[in-house]
């Protein structure tokens, strides 16, 4: 009994306990008026992440917090490019200036040491249901909301944005996540999710992924343990609870149980959502087969809930989060909600939260990395700290704050063991090493040990940092490496190369090791070479770099072009590629935002994309063999190239170009100036030849620029029934002329 009123007391102080700063809630940020009454002043207040900076790919740089499940309670922070990185459910403390830019209230964060997680895994506000009309107001700003029963009532509004209405009025919804639903007129939505934003003028919602806009009850609902973090090897009783969160009710449920708990099967349903259900249980508690509870006949909704009482659970021993994956539905097959409800298991041994700051480093440099470690249950005396093997370090260290007040370290050139800590839960400690010196590029691990006067146990997310070049900038083959990428993602890196091709609303850069996408980039040319900076994330599969800067501008540069001989892929992603002997199928229009199927001689599919605004747009291509230069893109799983300009389609002749008369027609026995206007879309014409039958003239007269000093053709024969008349050399025709002087049809 002890053991369990101690625990209780911790996880009450948990949020608060050694927080210094006075901390000011959301709602009085806000003032509960249309503008806040902390502007200009630095302000300390605590929240949970509702939206994180890698949610947007386009817009947004910041993240969105919440203390309570109310109106006023929430509040965007802004973070510029500065690289945070943060879980839905990550309870923070955010010291910054308060501004209201554009009258949207914010707080502006500074540098990442202003930013604490607190905790991983806490409870994620569930959405408040408000009308249309009530989405379009100052109380809800940075508040995580859902407007439910709905139609589409304008597609598209500019910007991405689109408007949804039910019967009390309309509200905006932005596209700043990236998610794959196409707005359609008078769709029905059961309901969109999202934090509410404000600019330009407007309000608007902005759902954070696919799973906030919502067709059909399948996979919803809103889970949450009544006390979700606990202590390693403890059995108690744990009470999940479950609530819908659209009108449907919630007929069946399955809870999959973490194999690593002892579960004996013992549990009962409460609550009006689960009057007359019942339960079964499959699995047999491994990895691959865990136990799952399986409820039917439930009526859950937003008013009636049901809580599982899971009796006598066996905690594990090792500390970490373990999510409880939750499935609902109303009549079809179950699928899983998205944010499943995690226990947070800790010990003394492990415990503890370790950031370190920067994230990215140059190779090669003597620089600074402060580690920085919050405790976060009991009170950590001991701390080791595994160096990355290929780290070069003398032993230069300084220990910040309280905490380590009394601590004394020891080092060797790999690891530094520091004893005496007194890091009680809430509190921090920051640790200094100076001038560590990495050898090679790539992510790199700093492996943080814990513990009180015993064990050490490894924390259950060791920090790490990604070592780029010397000049701080990053080859651009990481953007295609997996787990290079994925630690990328959602960051503010440096890279530098030359522009290759630049559409309506990308660019593409590349330099010696790959190629990367620009989105809406800053004004660049062809043969730029620069150093920009800007954040990482992809968009449907397509590596891209967003919101980029300039930050220096070396002048122009040539660039080579990959000659392919299959399609391309990943690591030619980004890339300016040629492609020889492609054949379209059939004649063929260069339809905007279409991919186009060509095929080379062993019968390879390559995909052609047009961007709307090209001037390749609606072009036609004959149906013969044509060499193509273009940018590779990615959507989807789907590689395809992208022409830049019409001279990026070479025609190979058989018919290049294209002839039009003016006039259209002629009388017979009647003579008439006649034009013969020699059109070519892609390559010019160099060589012609001309016949035509029963007609004279006088002579003929060259007009346009691409006759250059040819004057008349190369050979002319005339009979008393043919003319025949060929250019073989000099001329370069893209829209040039031909004049027939008193053309004589016969």
């Amino acid at each position: 009994m002890i053991k369990r009123i101690h625990f209780c007391v911790l996880s009450l102080l948990f949020f608060f306990a050694g927080l210094e700063a006075d901390i000011i809630p959301i709602d009085s940020l806000q003032g509960y008026a249309n503008s806040s009454p902390y502007v200009g002043q630095v302000v300390t207040t605590v929240g949970v992440v509702t939206a994180t900076p890698s949610d947007w790919i386009r817009s947004l740089k910041g993240f969105f917090i919440q203390d309570a499940e109310a109106p006023w309670h929430g509040i965007y922070v802004y973070t510029g490019n500065l690289t945070i990185s943060l879980q839905r459910g990550d309870s923070v403390e955010v010291t910054g200036e308060v501004s209201e830019y554009y009258d949207k209230t914010e707080i502006n964060l500074a540098s990442v040491q202003d930013l604490k997680i607190l905790k991983h895994g806490a409870r994620i506000p569930k959405p408040l249901l408000v009308t249309a009309l009530e989405a379009g107001s100052e109380a809800y700003e940075g508040v995580l909301i859902q407007v439910s029963n709905v139609t589409v009532t304008n597609d598209n509004l500019g910007y991405g944005e689109w408007e949804i209405s039910d019967s009390t009025g309309s509200v905006r919804v932005d596209d700043a996540a990236g998610y794959s639903y196409t707005p359609t007129l008078n769709d029905h939505i059961l309901s969109v999710i999202g934090v509410l934003d404000y600019s330009y003028g407007n309000y608007k919602i902005e759902p954070r992924r696919d799973e906030d806009i919502i067709f059909s009850p399948e996979g919803t609902g809103y889970a949450f343990f009544e006390n979700n973090t606990v202590a390693a090897d403890d059995t108690l009783n744990l009470r999940l609870h479950i609530q819908g969160i659209v009108e449907d009710t919630l007929q069946n449920i399955e809870i999959k149980i973490p194999y690593q708990f002892y579960f004996s099967a013992n549990l009962n349903l409460e609550g009006d959502g689960f009057q007359g259900a019942t339960y079964s249980i499959s699995g047999s508690g491994t990895s691959s087969d865990p136990y799952t509870i399986i409820i039917s006949n439930a009526t859950v909704t937003r008013d009636l809930e049901g809580i599982v009482n899971l009796l006598n659970i066996g905690i594990p021993s090792a500390a970490g989060q373990y999510t409880f994956e939750v499935y609902t539905s109303k009549t079809d097959t179950v699928k899983p909600i998205p944010d499943s409800p995690v226990v947070n298991v800790l010990t003394v041994e492990g415990s503890g939260i370790a950031i370190i700051y920067p994230i990215i480093y140059p190779l090669q440099a003597n620089v600074d990395a402060e580690i920085t470690i919050t405790n976060n249950f009991g009170t950590l005396q001991k701390i080791m700290i595994i160096f990355p093997q290929d780290i070069s370090w003398e032993g230069d260290y300084t220990l910040l704050d309280p905490g380590f007040s009394n601590a004394t370290a020891t080092f060797t050139d790999t690891s530094l063991y520091i004893t005496g800590a007194l890091l009680s839960t809430g509190n921090s400690g920051r640790i200094v090493l100076r001038n560590i010196n990495f050898q090679t590029t790539g992510v790199k691990t700093f492996r943080i040990f814990t513990g009180g006067s015993d064990t050490l146990r490894e924390i259950q997310e060791s920090p790490r940092v990604f070592v780029a070049l010397q000049d701080t900038t990053v080859p651009l083959y990481v953007f295609h490496t997996d787990t290079l990428k994925e630690f990328l993602k959602g960051r503010t890196v440096k890279i530098k190369g030359v522009v290759t091709g630049i559409t309506t609303t990308r660019a593409y850069l590349q330099d010696s090791t790959g190629g990367l996408i620009l989105y809406q980039p800053p004004e660049l040319h062809e043969g730029d070479y620069v150093k920009l900076e800007g954040q990482y994330n992809d968009f449907h599969g397509s590596d891209q770099l967003y919101s980029a800067e300039i930050i220096n501008h070396f002048g122009q540069s040539s660039f080579d072009t990959l000659l392919l001989n299959t399609p391309p892929g990943e690591y030619e992603e980004g890339l300016l590629v040629r492609v020889n002997n492609l054949t379209p199928q059939g004649f063929t229009t260069l339809i905007p935002d279409t991919t186009l199927t060509f095929r080379d001689p062993h019968g390879y599919p390559f995909y052609i994309f047009i961007e709307t605004g090209s001037e390749l747009a609606y072009r036609e291509i004959p149906p013969d063999s044509i060499d193509i230069i273009g940018n590779v893109s990615e959507f989807d799983g789907t590689h395809q190239i992208n022409p830049r300009r019409l001279d990026d389609i070479i025609l190979k002749g058989n018919g290049t170009g294209k002839i039009s008369f003016y006039p259209p027609y002629l009388y017979k026995d009647q003579a008439e100036n006649l034009y013969v206007i020699i059109k070519s879309t892609y390559t010019p014409v160099k060589s012609m030849e001309l016949s035509f039958k029963e007609a004279t003239f006088d002579t003929l007269v060259l007009l346009g620029s691409g006759w250059g000093n040819i004057s008349a053709p190369d050979s002319l024969a005339i009979d008393s029934q043919n003319t025949y008349m060929k250019f073989v050399g000099g001329i370069s025709l893209y829209e040039d002329t031909i004049v027939f002087i008193n053309f004589h049809p016969s």
